[in-house]
């Protein structure tokens, strides 16, 4: 029986209003229902983004941390918005993006190592809700966004719904970005599995001539015959991924570089940098496996169309028949060309997250002796 991979992220795609061709059937009324809880979900995201972004304008400079904290969840918001509207927009190209490529084996050495990743990255988020509204249980309320006055303090009845409203939106935009960046990693790493498996088949042509086979003889003419219709049939796969996922690739980058930046300077500039650090750890980190999972995703694609290219030369070419080499020949020359995932000028892989990573720390050095020359 074929395992459904993306069966969690279906699920919460449903969850959130997010609905795909084929799940509400005949009944339309369910159809109007998600729509409208999804829509009401992202208008209370974007009511809190403007709240963050206000709060963040009247706190005062010796809420340095509370500003930061503010801008960065703001940021991160709109980012998760635009996740569920790509999402609910382009949500045939999704559903038939997860049916092709759900059903293989997981279990896997890389299958493993991608949902421990996945796993530590929710840990993460997690403790992103739990550090941010736990506070109550061991300090009085105050306000997460400060747009009644310039206090974040005031009595508990008065706080508790500006409370309750940002609470629900954590949980409505955290999941968010959740879902989206790992459900891109879940369909590069089965992507790239069925790359794997079709090197593996390219790879035994020639070896044993004629196989027999339950539906008949297979000749090498046949079976590269299939391998090239699977391989042009995987290049529009890939290019599927890439148009669905692109602009939100592209804003991912452009947040996560931000947030990261101003995450970095915060904790520079606190006034106890051990607490500080003990409360943004977890944003810190998950920014930096936000931009790790889009980064591993576009390296995997990209090496395993590299190994098809391989393969092509490790198969016993020599012992086909000449029109079989023609046509391998041929193969291998399309192969050729490296298959990356873009979002425009970027390519992502391994040595652009290491460009992420040392352009970040440099702006923050920047940064942190510009506000330091001025003191």
């Amino acid at each position: 029986m074929a395992t459904d991979v993306f069966f969690y992220h279906r699920v919460a795609l449903r969850l959130y209003g997010v609905t795909l061709p084929g799940d509400v059937g005949s009944r339309r009324w369910l159809l109007y229902l998600a729509d409208f809880y999804l829509v009401f979900a992202q208008v209370c995201s974007l009511a809190w983004t403007a709240l963050l972004f206000r709060g963040a304008y009247l706190y005062t400079l010796e809420d340095f941390m509370n500003r930061v904290i503010g801008v960065t969840a703001g940021v991160s918001l709109v980012g998760s918005v635009t996740k569920f509207y790509f999402f609910r927009t382009r949500n045939r190209q999704l559903k038939e993006l997860m049916d092709e490529l759900t059903g293989l084996p997981c279990d896997t050495e890389r299958g493993r190592l991608v949902m421990k990743v996945v796993k530590f990255y929710v840990f993460c988020v997690l403790m992103i809700i739990l550090t941010h509204n736990l506070h109550p249980l061991y300090e009085p309320f105050h306000r997460t966004t400060p747009y009644y006055t310039r206090r974040i303090g005031g009595p508990w009845q008065e706080v508790l719904p500006d409370y309750a409203f940002g609470l629900y939106a954590a949980c409505v935009v955290l999941p968010g970005n959740v879902i989206g960046d790992t459900l891109f990693l879940l369909l590069a790493s089965q992507l790239s599995h069925r790359l794997y498996l079709l090197a593996k088949t390219t790879s035994r042509l020639g070896a044993t001539g004629d196989l027999i086979t339950t539906e008949g003889t297979v000749t090498d003419e046949s079976l590269l015959r299939s391998c090239i219709q699977e391989h042009n049939h995987l290049i529009r796969l890939k290019e599927k991924l890439q148009d669905l996922f692109s602009i939100i690739i592209l804003g991912q980058l452009l947040y996560s570089f931000m947030d990261t930046c101003i995450t970095l300077f915060a904790v520079s500039q606190a006034k106890n940098m051990a607490e500080a650090l003990k409360e943004l750890l977890p944003q810190f980190i998950s920014l930096f496996l936000e931009i790790f999972l889009y980064c591993w995703g576009g390296e995997m694609i990209n090496t395993h169309f590299g190994k098809l290219h391989k393969s092509t030369y490790e198969s016993d070419w020599y012992n086909a028949p000449p029109r079989v080499r023609s046509s391998l020949l041929v193969m291998q020359t399309f192969t050729s060309k490296p298959v990356d995932i873009q979002a425009t000028i970027f390519k992502f892989n391994f040595k652009f997250y290491e460009t992420i990573c040392r352009e970040t720390f440099s702006y923050y050095t920047i940064m942190y002796q510009f506000f330091n020359q001025k003191k």
